[in-house]
């Protein structure tokens, strides 16, 4: 059988064309990748986990867990004032406290109608935690060499995160320097009152003392975000007689336009404002609304003024309640809710104490062993006698 003849065919295949692209000279040869730069954190602060927003602490360890971690800043807290004490006034010295026994001390302002008041303020008893410097580095644990690793995962610099709240010593006096000092500024309301008294042409007003107020913030609201700093805002007995020299339902719509801009400038700010207000002063309403502006409130509600008929014996190692009556929502749709909103608190000599109340082991006890004890007399009693025939 014959093969097939295969036909030469004159198709050649062309070369492929390379393009080359003419290199720009100031484009470089690697691009090099651009390095990720961490945002600066704000020194005193710490970033919250529920939010994700820099938190900074109140000065007491289980306020801030009561909180939902501190305070976020930005925020104003609100704090109901007692009737018939002035246990609301260790919150704000720790408040104060906190802030200037910082490594870096914070900016204070107080706004009272005697702000030296709040001075002295109580000594820290907090001490940074450090890794020992003069241990040998990189030496391995020769028996417990399970934790060789252990200051690793607790930091990643390998030093032991120092805690976010002070302890301070109510009893005795912190020690301010003149640098300390020079953070701390007092603003006496009773001269600034004077100064813009309330207007009654054509309506008793208090426009004037309120923007000149707000004014004297934003300053300092302004700069402590231009250093890139914490502001610390205390208004001592906001709308007491010192704040209002009278009192008609224009001042108090006033008084909570003065919160609703306060709050407008603390929103995008690195400042944080603690008010006190007595709500005894003001009808519900009033205090409502406040409130309502606030983004954390609390009160403080004593047992003075009170029988003994009317606390329970069970309370007699504590001073009152403290409750917590709001929490803030930052970037998220609810906000953090502790297992009980109401606790209680002893002003100590040397402590302030806020804590869930337990009921005492010996009150159970005593109730058990007294239902104990009269349902076994009763089972020991002998059986009624049946009646007798005669009787009638």
């Amino acid at each position: 059988m014959a093969e097939p003849v295969v036909k030469k065919t004159t198709f050649t295949r062309k070369p492929r064309k390379t393009v080359r692209i003419a290199e720009t000279p100031n484009e470089p040869e690697q691009k090099q990748e651009n390095p990720v730069v961490e945002k600066e954190k704000l020194k005193g602060t710490r970033v919250s986990v529920l939010s994700g927003k820099p938190v900074i602490s109140t000065g007491h360890a289980f306020i801030d867990s009561a909180f939902g971690g501190g305070i976020g800043v930005g925020q104003i807290v609100d704090v109901q004032e007692d009737v018939n004490s002035t246990y609301y006034r260790a919150i704000l010295s720790l408040f104060i406290a906190q802030g200037i026994s910082l490594p870096v001390p914070q900016r204070i302002v107080i706004l009272s109608e005697n702000p030296s008041s709040f001075l002295p303020l109580p000594k820290p008893l907090h001490q940074n935690i450090h890794h020992d410097q003069s241990a040998p580095e990189n030496q391995p644990l020769k028996i417990a060499w399970r934790y060789d690793n252990l200051l690793e995962k607790t930091d990643p610099s390998g030093n032991r995160r120092e805690p976010f709240s002070s302890v301070f010593d109510m009893h005795k006096t912190m020690d301010l320097s003149e640098e300390k000092q020079k953070h701390i500024e007092m603003i006496n309301i009773a001269d600034l009152r004077s100064q813009f008294p309330s207007t009654e042409e054509p309506k008793l007003s208090s426009s004037e003392f309120f923007t000149h107020m707000l004014n004297l913030l934003k300053d300092r609201i302004d700069k402590a975000k231009q250093d890139f700093t914490v502001l610390r805002i205390v208004l001592h007995s906001f709308g007491s007689f010192a704040w209002l020299d009278q009192r008609s339902d224009s001042i108090e719509k006033e008084m909570l336009v003065f919160v609703h801009k306060l709050k407008g400038l603390l929103k995008n700010s690195s400042s944080v404002c603690m008010i006190s207000f007595p709500q005894h002063l003001f009808n519900a309403s009033v205090s409502e609304r406040l409130q309502r502006f606030s983004d954390i409130a609390c009160e403080f509600k004593s047992f003075l003024g009170e029988s003994n008929t009317e606390v329970d014996p069970a309370f007699a190692d504590y001073n009152g309640f403290f409750n917590v009556l709001k929490l803030g929502k930052s970037n998220s749709l609810s906000c953090h809710r502790p297992d009980t909103m109401s606790f209680v608190f002893s002003r100590k000599r040397h402590k302030f104490v806020v804590e869930v109340f337990a009921l005492p082991p010996e009150l159970t006890r005593t109730t058990e062993s007294s239902s104990s004890q009269a349902s076994a007399k009763l089972m020991c009693q002998p059986s009624p006698v049946k009646p007798s025939v005669i009787d009638f």
